[in-house]
């Protein structure tokens, strides 16, 4: 059986980083507690260094690592530099290759939206610099950093809970695949887990149950979390034309799955009835969707493709998930502009603020 042992930096006097209210040992347990959770639900074997907000000193702390019996350790961080710096970072020993800790630098960054700012792995005077490295050998520990708390636009993101746990179980999603076990999409203190409570406690494993189904006229956005479909935040992947099996509902979303009885992706039924309306009132092709970036605020819609002449019709905000006809090259732009469907109307964003999704 694969052992890991999650590992919830600092704690009790030591509070770590410190940054806009927060203390960074707080949230440290809240990932420890929510991936040791997760993975001893998928089958897997996890313990922790702490379970509470406890100190340990250095020698104590790897000590519970060496002694668990454990192959991997994550060791759960939140960063602070100098307010600027920004993004996700994994640090793997001297011992160890890069593999896991890219796979899981990448999940976290694709979930999050962060910038990776680097893996890797640093040398000291006697071996590795990090003592959680130097002293847990041969336990394979990795070092975890899911953002920067000192970091505004970091923390403008982190401070929301549902978007860390959404970091949380991307962490779980790479362990799963990495170890080649079967990943089944939840969360710690509500999704699945509870459902499958709920489900020995109806005696609906030995029960036929109507499964309810929804059809999905046009592709649209899919997203890990209810939450995140709600806020359209943290995109995930495109959801296709199709019918499929409704397989949880939550906060006004949906999670659409096409295989009965798994989870699947959740999404905004608005987002869908306004495609249907769009497309049915307009007749205007949707060929895919563009995700509104590299604005401070918010994107300018115009009516014409030309921002030196067209009329301002609105903003949309950034990171929204917006549905295009197209591209065309306009005038009085080099990134050209995207052509969108915004109510029912056809309008126009330029080039370098839409990335396709």
């Amino acid at each position: 059986m694969i052992k890991i042992i999650q590992d919830a930096g600092h704690g009790g006097v030591d509070p770590g980083a410190q940054a806009f209210g927060v203390q960074e040992k707080v949230w440290c347990l809240e990932a420890s507690t929510y991936l040791n959770n997760r993975l001893n639900s998928l089958g897997l074997y996890s313990t922790e260094t702490r379970s509470k907000d406890i100190t340990l000193d250095s020698i104590s702390r790897t000590n519970l690592v060496k002694e668990s019996g454990a192959t991997i350790c994550l060791s759960h961080h939140f960063n602070a530099f100098n307010g600027f710096a920004r993004g996700v970072e994994t640090i793997y020993p001297l011992r160890s290759t890069n593999v896991l800790a890219t796979k899981i630098a990448h999940g976290i960054r694709d979930t999050s939206g962060f910038p990776l700012r680097r893996v890797f792995q640093r040398k000291g005077a006697n071996g590795d610099w990090y003592f959680m490295h130097r002293l847990t050998a041969p336990v394979e520990t990795i070092i975890i950093e899911y953002g920067f708390l000192d970091n505004k636009t970091d923390f403008q993101k982190l401070e929301r809970k549902e978007f860390r746990k959404s970091l949380y179980e991307a962490v779980v999603k790479v362990i799963c695949t990495h170890f080649q076990v079967r990943y089944r999409y939840g969360t710690y203190d509500n999704g699945y887990d509870e459902m499958n409570i709920i489900k020995l406690k109806e005696g609906l494993s030995t029960k036929r149950k109507t499964v309810e189904k929804y059809e999905i006229s046009e592709d649209i956005p899919g997203y890990m979390t209810a939450s995140d479909a709600k806020y359209q935040r943290n995109h995930a992947t495109i959801v296709k034309t199709g019918v499929y099996y409704i397989f949880h509902k939550s906060e006004g979303m949906i999670n659409v799955t096409a295989t009965k009885g798994v989870p699947g992706s959740w999404i905004q039924p608005p987002n869908n009835e306004t495609t249907r309306k769009t497309t049915s009132k307009t007749k205007i092709r949707i060929i895919g969707n563009v995700q509104i970036v590299g604005v401070n605020h918010a994107a300018i819609l115009m009516d014409r493709p030309d921002r030196l002449k067209a009329k301002n019709m609105g903003t949309i905000a950034k990171d929204k998930i917006i549905p295009i006809a197209g591209s065309v090259k306009g005038k009085n732009n080099p990134y050209g502009y995207w052509e969108v469907i915004y109510e029912g109307k056809r309008l126009y964003i330029s080039g370098q603020f839409g990335r396709r999704v």
